[in-house]
């Protein structure tokens, strides 16, 4: 009887108090159902971009919302999940940064389908320790190790993309509600991924990193280390919009001391790139993709990023047919129909590269990778009629080795690029703020483009010189500040209602 007894207490302590140790930082607990209409009632009321010429960037961009709305879905019955999630259709388990990227071109339409909330299913399963795994099934929670628990860390890339969504969605309240998870996240990669070459840099493998098969080694990585910069900075935002200064001045410091030991060890002046790190700590120099992740960092000094920006522009190595190859084309191993991570062109990389250049003000470099990567997507879609996991970087076709009906962060391009970057449009709700990068000649702008609670419409018409002021028509439903930059030329309007600005 008492041997019963146990094994009824054994079977309890593992399906309900075992299941509590998972989350304990997020609060909350349970699923609350909701109602997901169709796309057709939805399609009118999400943002529409406006091109007189490359109108195929259009169709485009509709068939991409419509793809990636049938990819939503609800938890699984007795799965732990506590949100509706947007999937990267890969497999049958979610994945951490696929998840990031994704969220940043569905913030567009935060308030139709509140993407952020994918990230609550991570941080719902998450280690009392802290852990949060890379890979988590979706039919029971449970964490998917893919060749071990060490290939299990993706880029950490939670602050970031929180406070990217906050700048559409302005909502403060959720802040409170992931900031322990955050905090709890950082403490576990600064015990297990610290290098052991250098305790201000950190350690990542193939798998862990996203570049599975590329020809990658070493003891401290470029791209671990500059998200750790990221992770810690937008930390130190989070923590101080809730006024938690202690925590926000340690979190500075942290980043500022992983910048530091970046900069003096990873940098080669030479070849105006940074480096992985081997045992003795001395660079691998194997070029690839992952050097330019101190852009958006911003770690990079001025004359840093102009030395990056010249192996980017360099047509022998990352400037292929479709950019940005994610490895340098001078490589061995290099491959010019993709072969995955040693060549392909991938969205989550990409987005990376042009939000860097964006930080450093390289506006027209930024348009011109911008133009030639979404085209690039444009004329696959031509043949294939679909989306792929990757592009070849020498050939308009999928990489040899790509998923097709990926609208995972493959979506990024033909939406947020599209908005971003090819119109220039970028929102900063927070600021009550749009700034406008206007690079095209032809009538474009957008409509229906939700922040905070404001609704506008942006259009610029048609212009014959490259440095001329567009006349510019704005709707809006309330007041904002508009920024417009020219080239040059930059000036900043208060708009209170729907006007016509001509310069």
């Amino acid at each position: 009887m008492k041997r019963f007894r146990y094994l009824i207490f054994l079977v309890f302590y593992f399906i309900v108090i075992n299941a509590d140790e998972k989350g304990v930082y997020f609060p909350i607990k349970q699923y609350t159902p909701s109602i997901i209409p169709s796309f057709e009632k939805i399609k009118n009321k999400i943002p529409q971009p406006i091109l007189t010429q490359d109108k195929g960037f259009i169709d485009l961009y509709y068939f991409t919302w419509e793809l990636a709305w049938k990819h939503i879905k609800k938890p699984p019955k007795n799965s732990p999940f506590v949100s509706d999630f947007i999937d990267e259709a890969f497999n049958a388990n979610i994945f951490q940064w696929d998840t990031h990227f994704m969220i940043l071109f569905w913030r567009y339409i935060y308030y139709i389908f509140p993407a952020i909330n994918s990230h609550n299913n991570f941080y719902r399963t998450q280690a009392e320790d802290g852990y949060i795994c890379r890979e988590i099934q979706e039919k029971d929670g449970n964490y998917f190790f893919y060749e071990g628990k060490e290939n299990t860390i993706n880029p950490p890339l939670f602050p970031w993309v929180e406070f990217e969504y906050f700048k559409f969605s302005d909502d403060t309240s959720r802040f409170s509600i992931i900031y322990e998870s955050l905090k709890k996240y950082g403490e576990w990669l600064d015990k297990n991924r610290v290098s052991r070459i250098n305790k201000n840099l950190y350690w990542q493998t193939n798998l862990g990193s996203g570049m599975d098969n590329s020809p990658r080694f070493g003891a401290a990585w470029i791209d671990m280390s500059s998200q750790m910069v990221l992770y810690y900075e937008y930390l130190e935002k989070i923590a101080r919009m809730l006024k938690k200064e202690k925590d926000a001045e340690y979190f500075a410091q942290k980043y500022k001391d992983i910048a530091f030991e970046i900069n003096k060890l990873m940098w080669d002046d030479s070849a105006g790139l940074y480096f992985d790190l081997d045992g003795k700590n001395q660079k691998t120099f194997v070029p690839t993709i992952a050097s330019f992740w101190p852009l958006l960092a911003g770690i990079a000094d001025k004359k840093q990023a102009d030395k990056l920006v010249m192996n980017l522009k360099d047509t022998a190595q990352f400037f292929r047919k479709i950019p940005v190859a994610t490895l340098s084309a001078k490589h061995k191993f290099y491959s010019s129909k993709g072969n995955y991570w040693r060549g392909s062109v991938w969205a989550s990389t990409n987005y990376m590269v042009i939000r860097g250049l964006r930080n450093y003000h390289f506006e027209d470099f930024l348009y011109q990778l911008s133009y030639r990567y979404l085209k690039g997507v444009y004329e696959v879609f031509k043949k294939t009629h679909t989306l792929w996991e990757n592009y070849s970087p020498d050939y308009y076709s999928p990489g040899d080795i790509a998923k097709p009906d990926f609208v995972g962060w493959t979506g990024l391009v033909p939406i947020s690029i599209l908005v971003e970057d090819i119109l220039g449009i970028e929102v900063d709700a927070p600021e009550n703020t749009i700034t406008w990068f206007i690079n095209r000649k032809d009538k474009h702008g957008i409509k229906n483009l939700y922040f905070g609670g404001n609704c506008v419409s942006l259009i610029a018409n048609e212009r014959q010189l490259e440095d001329e002021i567009p006349v510019i028509e704005v709707k809006t439903r309330s007041p904002f500040w508009l920024i417009i930059k020219v080239k040059d030329y930059s000036k900043k309007y208060f708009i209170q209602k729907d006007t016509i600005i001509v310069n």
